[in-house]
This record gives structure tokens, sequence and C-alpha cells, in this order.
């Protein structure tokens, strides 16, 4: 029955949630996972296109306009709790899709898909822990949204007549270097990539 023995996450969950289902529960339940997965990552991925673009033209038409700077603080935290409270949900939506690609390469087991052609089940894994892929970009895109907002804040509040703003980008760096480095890192990451280039130092 269970079709992914060597796939990632194996034969067990699909024989687990197979268990005492037809093949036509199955495959609704397969069907009804596959859309929420679709609608959260499409809501997910127009959320992640318009709010960089809806940022950035708030911010430069406030720094490009004779704007009393003392407002430019309040507007600052505002953008950044609003931004905050979305880059809290979109990793919600991370963590609903990952359950639900979880349950559906469990699914594609139950229904005995042929290996290699499971969209869930043997889709490759993201590099430097996901990284390349939706999730780091998310990390990216939010990050960088929060660290403009916390910039205007800074002007109109004078934080960088004390505290330079480089130190902003070192934040931001920083953040992202321990959010997918270091998972990546732990998960053996480096030392693939130290054994990749050995063998291409080395000629083979």
């Amino acid at each position: 029955m269970a079709a992914g023995a060597g796939t990632e996450r194996g034969g067990a969950d699909g024989a687990r949630w197979g268990e005492g289902a037809t093949p036509a529960t199955l495959q609704l339940l397969y069907q009804e996972t596959c859309r929420q997965h679709t609608a959260i990552t499409d809501f997910r991925a127009k959320l992640l296109a318009l709010l960089p673009l809806a940022s950035g033209a708030g911010v430069l038409l406030l720094l490009g306009r004779d704007t009393d700077t003392r407002f430019l603080g309040p507007i600052g935290l505002y953008g950044l709790a609003v931004s905050a409270g979305l880059f809290l949900y979109e990793l919600r939506g991370i963590q609903t899709c990952v359950a639900l690609r979880r349950q559906a390469a469990g699914l594609e087991d139950a229904l005995g898909v042929p290996p290699g052609q499971g969209q869930f089940r043997d889709r490759p894994r993201a590099a430097l822990g996901g990284f390349v892929g939706a999730e780091g970009a998310s990390w990216v895109v939010y990050l960088a949204v929060l660290t403009g907002w916390a910039y205007l804040a800074g002007l109109g509040y004078g934080w960088w007549h004390w505290i330079p703003a480089i130190w902003l980008v070192v934040l931001y760096v920083v953040v992202l270097g321990a959010r997918w480095l270091l998972p990546w890192w732990r998960g053996g990451g480096y030392d693939a990539t130290r054994a990749a280039w050995e063998r291409t130092w080395r000629g083979g």
C-alpha cells in the first residue's frame, strides 16, 4: 500500500492515515488538503508581493514631502506594529502549510502514488535549511519591511543621532543568519557543502 518507502516522511504516516479508510475517502481528503494548501499559499504569495510595495510607497511618500518629522515617529511605529502582526500571521501560515504538506505526503503513500510522482511526498527539500524557498523569501521580505519602518520611526524620534542607522542592516543580516544558517549547519548542510568543494578541488 505504501508506495513511498524511501521518501522523506515515509510510509508510516500513510499507513496510519489510510487504515480503515476507503480509497474514495482518502481521495476526497487528499483533494481537500491540496485545496487548503493552495488557498493558503496563494494568499501568502499575494500578501508577500503587496506588503513591500505598499510599505515602500508609503515610506517614500513620507520622506519625499515636507512632512513634519514629529509625525514620522508614530507613523513608523504604526507601520512597524502592523508589519509585525502580518509577519506573525505569515509564520502561522508557514506552520499550517508544513502540516498540510506532511498530511498530503502521507495520503500519497496511502493512495499508492508511485515513487517520484508525489507532488508533496517527493518534492525536493529546500536548500540552506529552507532559505531557498517560500519560507526564506518571507523572512527576507518581512524583515526588510520591518527594518524600513524602524528606520522611519528612528528618524522621527531622533534615534539615529545616537545610534548609527547602519546597525539596522547589521541586525537584519544577523537575524537572517541566526534563523536559517544555524539550522542548515546543524542539519549537516555545512559538512555536505564542504565535501562537495573537496571533491571539486580534487577533480572528482
